[in-house]
């Protein structure tokens, strides 16, 4: 990825955490490793669909396995441009901001 590139993948995410409440959101707590992949894979079509192109996923700080396996599943999404953990210092390690390809 070019350096320009990840600059403005980090400006729109940015942005979409300085507007929270405005970027649509999938909590994780208490799901399975299993049942987040479909609640991932269908929360990300449904955001493409209705252009939402920065989306925010909770997956809680917790024991870490949950955060690891969304980590692994966003990394190998062809449909995800950019993702990393939310830089709120208090909420760090339990999310993800996603953009998307549009």
């Amino acid at each position: 990825m070019k350096v320009d590139e990840t600059k403005n993948n980090e400006i729109q995410i940015f942005a979409a955490e300085l507007n929270d409440s405005d970027v649509p959101t999938l909590d994780l707590h208490g799901e399975s490793i299993i049942q987040a992949g479909y609640l991932i894979d269908e929360f990300i079509n449904k955001s493409i669909y209705h252009k939402k192109n920065v989306i925010k996923i909770i997956t809680g700080r917790g024991s870490g396995k949950l955060f690891t396996e969304v980590d692994k599943e966003l990394s190998n999404s062809k449909l995800v441009k950019y993702h990393r953990t939310g830089s709120d210092p208090y909420k760090a390690g339990g999310s993800f901001y996603v953009l998307l390809w549009l």
